[in-house]
């Protein structure tokens, strides 16, 4: 099996940033399943890797051009001119079938609230065409995000796509929380045309009664304080972001979770599926059968099982 090579971009404001990443690349299984290319400060990065244990290191190289990132280690690109440098290495490696994923530990642009200027630098960088991207929280089984009620029916669309690509969801159930229940007529008019959207359900009751368990996404209509106490339900040492809508995989860790090995882990984990998601769903809808139209009335037709296939 071919391994996904991952961009780890670290922060530079200190070495949190590298000693989270480096700790979590020393476990063992972490090469076998993928070959990490952090981008980072180098002095900062070795700083990290000194301060492993003897039966903790693991093979380091330092990457001159693309061509010399190998399986097997950690493949650190060197990076002293800040953030911007950082993503643009990694965007740079992604345009150049080099990278699949891009996994962010919290910067000054990857993680700015209500900015979205992770996946803002990454379209433009891209030059995408239009702008699908949402921006989740990721928790076990429960995926939510904040929207308002004038954008709400293009979230769903947006959500219904991306469960469907991302997580191979054929029907996904999206829940729409919220106080106005005004909301109810919209709703209603979404799922008569297919989508499977419930709600709206009040917030308290609805993170009290682990309502989320129901629902493979939740819709946070102008309630971002639901979203605080939903996580705060929850483990939220195993949580972390993820964009949506974007040509590449992204994740980042939450602010809260810039020092956690497991929540890397695991966002590491579920980049990796969503990645081998997209490629199953390009493979299976790529040339779809073509529909077998029968004429009405015709009801005189029989199916003759007692011909060869050569008749």
């Amino acid at each position: 099996m071919k391994l996904l090579k991952i961009g780890l971009v670290a922060n530079l404001a200190d070495n949190v940033g590298c000693e989270t990443i480096i700790k979590a690349l020393a476990e063992p299984d972490i090469l076998e399943i993928c070959t990490p290319i952090v981008f980072g400060i180098k002095d900062k990065i070795e700083q990290a890797i000194d301060a492993l244990s003897p039966e903790e290191k693991v093979p380091v190289c330092m990457i001159g051009s693309d061509d010399d990132i190998a399986d097997g280690r950690i493949n650190v690109v060197d990076c002293s001119n800040g953030e911007e440098e950082l993503l643009q290495r990694a965007i740079k490696l992604f345009l150049g079938n080099h990278l699949d994923i891009i996994i962010d530990i919290p910067t000054e642009i990857g993680n700015r609230k209500g900015a979205n200027r992770l996946s803002d630098t990454i379209n433009a960088a891209l030059c995408a065409d239009g702008d699908d991207s949402l921006t989740w929280i990721v928790c076990g089984n429960t995926r939510w995000l904040s929207t308002s009620r004038e954008a709400l029916g293009e979230v769903v669309k947006k959500t219904w796509l991306s469960l469907r690509k991302d997580c191979t969801l054929i029907k996904p159930r999206i829940a729409v929380v919220a106080k106005n229940n005004e909301l109810h007529s919209e709703i209603a008019a979404m799922r008569e045309e297919g989508t499977m959207v419930f709600g709206p359900f009040e917030p308290q009751s609805f993170v009290d009664n682990e309502m989320h368990k129901h629902y493979d996404a939740v819709l946070l209509v102008d309630s971002e304080e639901a979203g605080n106490r939903l996580l705060d339900s929850m483990n939220s040492e195993s949580a972390f972001g993820y964009i949506s809508g974007l040509p590449i995989v992204v994740s980042y860790l939450l602010d809260s979770n810039e020092t956690s090995i497991q929540a890397l882990k695991i966002a590491l984990f579920a980049s990796t599926n969503m990645h081998r998601n997209r490629i199953r769903y390009r493979i299976a809808t790529s040339k779809p059968l073509e529909k077998q139209w029968i004429p009405r009335g015709r009801d005189d037709f029989k199916l003759d099982l007692s011909k060869d296939d050569a008749d």
